[in-house]
């Protein structure tokens, strides 16, 4: 983004915006980044706005955990994310996939608790934290209307409606308590975390949230990671049902298994389950094995890639794959070759 351009209307922003470029392929190694885009191609969205939705997920689901980045200085970890997008590229399935549906479908009913929030009345967002035993995410589909309640300075909306000042607050996991009651007892919670995901049209935005954030010099602009996705041509349903193909070689099929053990790693005791999903690895035979190393693309392939090629919930052990190598090589199907510490096939 050329910070030396003027920019004298919206389109000029617009344009300015769509030159930011997210490298995937330096934040991705190769496996991972292909998964990402069949993941995403196939349910009509983008593997950038499927990126971020999924860490505004990740950010509420590591629940107290802090990045110490020297001495006793920690960062929390929650993320406030406004994804930008024109109509028709993809924000509905990227906030669906990478959010509503491995959360709010797969795992809450497992946890036996909320983790998604909609609700954006203060008492809504307060009662939450007391009755609650994670920090929440605020996902909006279509979050024009939301943004723009939370931008408006009238006493009728600042007493109901979540304020700016309020989501800085919370961001920064700072303390919320109110007084109630005749004797003004105190009631409330000493830490406040909220993750937050909203998508919206750019001109909407653009025009009239955003200049308000600013404005408002509270600092929530600051607080704010916004990414722009531009329009990248309409994908058919031809190409959908390809990458869906794609998808169907990979054992992950959704971000659901993924969240659930992120979720398990960083809540500790908090999580009450009633399923033991978080348990032993699962079970690989030998034939699945084999089949792995025979499909993975490429000339040859190495141990570490057929372990890696593997959901973490259920991947074998290296030994596990030398030996399905030496079974295939004394059917006559292929060479095991040990180079420097690696064994190749």
């Amino acid at each position: 983004m050329d910070a030396q351009t003027d920019i004298k209307s919206v389109s000029d922003l617009e344009c300015q915006l769509s030159q930011v470029s997210i490298p995937m392929e330096d934040i991705f190694p190769d496996l991972i980044r292909e998964w990402l885009s069949a993941f995403a191609n196939s349910n009509g969205t983008t593997s950038k706005m499927l990126l971020f939705s999924a860490l505004a997920s990740t950010s509420a689901l590591i629940g107290p955990t802090t990045v110490k980045l020297f001495g006793s200085y920690e960062e929390k970890g929650n993320l406030y994310i406004v994804v930008v997008a024109p109509p028709g590229t993809g924000k509905t399935p990227a906030c669906q996939k990478g959010c509503i549906e491995p959360i709010v479908c797969e795992m809450e009913n497992k946890i036996e608790t909320n983790v998604v929030i909609d609700e954006t009345s203060t008492s809504g967002f307060f009662n939450h934290y007391l009755a609650g035993s994670t920090f929440p995410i605020l996902c909006v589909d279509e979050a024009y209307s939301l943004l723009n309640k939370l931008t408006s300075n009238t006493k009728s909306t600042s007493q109901t409606q979540l304020s700016m000042e309020r989501l800085c607050k919370c961001y920064d996991v700072d303390l919320w308590y109110v007084l109630k009651g005749n004797q003004g007892k105190r009631v409330g919670v000493s830490t406040a975390k909220l993750a937050m995901l909203a998508f919206t049209t750019p001109h909407q935005f653009l025009e009239t949230v955003w200049p308000k954030i600013i404005g408002s010099k509270n600092g929530l602009s600051d607080r704010i990671l916004l990414f722009y996705q531009k329009r990248e041509g309409e994908m058919d349903l031809e190409e959908m049902s390809m990458q869906c193909d794609l998808l169907a070689d990979y054992n992950v099929k959704s971000l659901g298994d993924v969240f659930k053990k992120i979720y398990i790693e960083h809540n500790g005791q908090s999580c009450s389950l009633k399923t033991s999903w978080q348990s032993v690895k699962v079970g690989i035979s030998f034939e699945d094995l084999k089949k792995r190393v025979l499909s993975l693309p490429g000339p040859f392939t190495t141990v570490r890639r057929i372990v890696r090629s593997f959901s973490s919930t259920k991947r074998p052990s290296t030994q596990v794959c030398q030996e399905a190598m030496a079974k295939l090589q004394a059917a006559g199907i292929g060479i095991v070759v040990h180079v420097n510490q690696q064994c190749f096939f």
